[in-house]
């Protein structure tokens, strides 16, 4: 299968959609054993795992095995990491979810919620990692699910770092953290449907290349979505609103943006700083709605998708559609030259397209006992493979 974010970019290499449906699959059975949210807690001393062999009883491990049907369990642990890192895996290739579990006051002595270093196989789901140096960070580790954890008051909140290619954070809340989301030297991650307030920058990926970046809510942070020297990922459907930016792109190329909502930011809804030569990034389909200043770009990019297809809205323009097609006759201009300009802005919001009942999935037996595993989750993927392939 090819990548989602390289097929709409329109580049080769990565398996992204097969990590997305793979990865589902396999880590999906494991997630039908729930328990209540933090509830029965007990403190537990500092884990730390080292090795498939160190998934014992002594080292917080509740059940399991270890394989994909049967993962190892950690669950249902209150713990404080004000001297040592709260929850730590390393070197590990062994199934296993650590969920239900609250880890807490590391932030002084700037100790790691939980910790992976050069793990496959992992779930961390639904914990609370709260006043940490680092919340979740997952370090030289690929294929692991991060799923329905809240992180907040962290310094650092979720973060990819170093390879740490192939993961899918899916339905966090990030609050409070500089930065919320963090991805750095990572590939063909997914991020979606994450919810993201107060940050410094709250979903921020430097040096990293096709990521997807999706249907995401950010709010009340420095900077929205920051991609620094990274290129090739696609950052769409999501909803930036009340920041001081918006939408920022640092250095980097052929990345696109597309069916964004950037509304109300305090300086800018979208700024680049990316010279695009040659490989300019891609904005259109885009919603920029009372930002203070729409958008700036010092490089050369491309700001619209074409005619019929369009470029963006815009609150502020004033130009007529004398012809009634919906885009407007005169462009947008993007400061600071008039180089840069949407030639054909939208005249009222973009609205994506619904998917088409004969491009869903195939195989409905097979993604309906999926489905019914892991809820939204499943449901995220299947619309963002679907969608981008459409385009």
């Amino acid at each position: 299968m090819e990548a989602i974010a390289v097929r709409k970019v329109g580049l080769k290499g990565a398996l992204f959609s097969a990590l997305v449906i793979v990865s589902i699959i396999a880590l999906a059975i494991p997630l039908l054993s729930s328990s209540p949210v933090h509830a029965a807690l007990t403190s537990h001393d500092p884990i730390h795992i080292a090795g498939n062999d160190n998934f014992t009883s002594a080292n917080g491990v509740v059940g399991g095995l270890g394989t994909a049907d049967d993962p190892y369990i950690i669950e249902g642990w209150n713990i404080n990491a004000s001297n040592a890192d709260g929850i730590e895996i390393s070197n590990t290739n062994a199934h296993f979810i650590i969920r239900n579990c609250y880890v807490h006051e590391g932030r002084v002595n700037k100790k790691y919620g939980i910790y992976l270093e050069k793990v496959i196989n992992g779930i961390v789901s639904n914990n609370t990692v709260e006043n940490d140096f680092y919340g979740i960070h997952l370090e030289y580790s690929a294929n692991n699910l991060v799923t329905n954890n809240i992180a907040e008051n962290n310094l650092l909140g979720i973060g990819l770092v170093s390879n740490s290619d192939n993961n899918l954070l899916s339905n966090n809340t990030v609050k409070n953290g500089s930065p919320g989301f963090y991805i750095m030297g990572s590939d063909n991650n997914l991020v979606t449907n994450n919810t993201c307030s107060g940050n410094g920058d709250s979903i921020w990926l430097n040096g990293s290349n096709h990521n997807l970046v999706t249907n995401n809510l950010v709010d009340n942070s420095i900077s929205g979505i920051l991609l620094s020297l990274s290129s090739n990922n696609l950052v769409d459907n999501n909803t930036v609103k009340n920041n001081d930016n918006g939408i920022s792109l640092e250095f980097g190329a052929n990345n696109i943006i597309s069916n964004n909502t950037c509304e109300n930011n305090i300086w800018y809804g979208i700024y680049l700083l990316s010279l695009g030569k040659g490989n300019p990034n891609r904005i259109y389909h885009n919603n920029f709605v009372n930002n203070v200043n729409q958008a700036l770009d010092y490089g050369l990019n491309s700001w619209d998708n074409g005619y019929p297809s369009g470029g963006n809205y815009w609150s502020d323009y004033t130009g007529t559609d004398a012809n009634g097609d919906g885009i407007g006759d005169t462009p947008y201009y993007i400061p600071p030259s008039d180089k840069n300009q949407d030639r054909y802005p939208l005249m009222n919001q973009f609205v994506p397209e619904a998917i088409p009942p004969e491009e869903a999935p195939q195989n409905p037996t097979r993604w309906s006992l999926i489905i019914g595993v892991v809820g939204a989750i499943v449901v995220i993927g299947i619309v963002a493979t679907v969608y981008v392939r459409r385009r």
